[in-house]
C-alpha cells in the first residue's frame, strides 16, 4: 500500500492511497493527532497518538499504512 499525506486544513491532513484521495484523516486535537475515517454510523477513529513521528513523513506514512491494513483486515 503506497500512502502520500498532505496538509488539507489547520491541523489536518489527507490520506491517499495508491495515488488516489481517500476518505481517511488525520487530525490535531490540543497537540494529539489521530488517524481516523467517517463511516456510516460515525467516526473510526485510531486512539493511537501520532504526535511524535508527525513530522517524519516516511515513519507516518509507515504507521498510517500499517494501521489502515490491520482496520481493513
Amino acid at each position: 500500500m503506497n500512502i502520500n499525506i498532505t496538509q488539507s486544513g489547520q491541523g489536518l491532513l489527507s490520506v491517499d492511497i495508491n495515488g488516489k484521495p481517500s476518505n481517511w484523516k488525520i487530525s490535531n486535537k490540543n497537540g494529539v493527532w489521530n488517524l481516523y475515517q467517517p463511516r456510516s454510523y460515525g467516526w473510526l477513529l485510531i486512539s493511537e497518538n501520532l504526535a511524535k513521528i508527525i513530522h517524519n513523513p516516511e515513519q507516518l506514512a509507515k504507521r498510517v499504512s500499517e494501521l489502515i491494513y490491520d482496520c481493513e483486515k
